[in-house]
């Protein structure tokens, strides 16, 4: 058992105990987090619309236990938390409370969101999401029927070596694209794959297998 009390930076907090009681998964994180010191009894919101009041004094967040593929759906993720804290921060912004601190949380709770949603777009393009495999080599990635026209066109946009064109290659660092070089490019992949990308999602694209990602959802969406 562990304590965790970085969270302490106020008397609410101060109060609020954290335990993390279980033992490592095989990813090394633990599953079981167990919250005490308050009591939401008077808590206006502890009843819902159906009339249910959910007053206690511990809170047992349970994280989702082995691979979904082989246990299924049993606990809760990290990107459900940040989602809700997101949208309380973004409540907040909205309403008398909004602060620059806030929109700096803010900010890195949706940096986060979108780092751990890149990973999972990842994963899927792999093949593994739902399991215990670490990563997939590059001949995964072969197997896409999208790979080498993919390749072939950043070779030909970007002028540079196919040996150069794996997964984790940067555009921008590795690729040598430049602002103007990448606008091109997605124009290019558009007209190539016959999609569109919005503004946002040409943003969140920063190595070949984020470009790859895209396509695939986009085309999967048609089919």
């Amino acid at each position: 058992m562990r304590e965790i009390t970085h969270h302490r930076a106020n008397p609410a907090n101060d109060k609020i105990q954290i335990l993390v009681n279980d033992e490592p998964g095989a990813g090394g994180a633990n599953h079981r987090y167990e919250l005490t010191g308050f009591d939401t009894e008077k808590n206006p919101s502890a009843l819902d619309p159906q009339g249910y009041h959910c007053g206690f004094r511990k809170q047992v967040l349970l994280f989702q236990n082995g691979p979904i593929n082989e246990a299924g759906v049993n606990g809760i993720t990290q990107e459900v938390l940040i989602a809700i804290c997101i949208d309380r921060l973004a409540c907040f912004q909205k309403g008398p409370f909004a602060c620059e601190d806030n929109a700096d949380a803010l900010s890195l709770l949706l940096a986060a969101q979108n780092a751990l949603h890149r990973r999972t777009r990842a994963r899927l393009a792999k093949g593994i999401e739902g399991t215990h495999i670490v990563d997939a080599p590059i001949h995964l990635f072969k197997k896409s029927p999208l790979w080498d026209r993919l390749q072939a066109l950043i070779v030909d946009q970007l002028g540079v070596n196919p040996s150069q064109v794996t997964p984790e290659a940067s555009f921008l660092d590795d690729l040598g694209a430049d602002s103007l070089g990448f606008v091109d490019l997605v124009f290019a992949l558009e007209e190539e794959f016959k999609t569109e990308f919005a503004d946002e999602e040409a943003e969140k694209v920063v190595t070949v297998e984020d470009a790859l990602t895209l396509i695939e959802s986009k085309l999967n969406r048609k089919s």
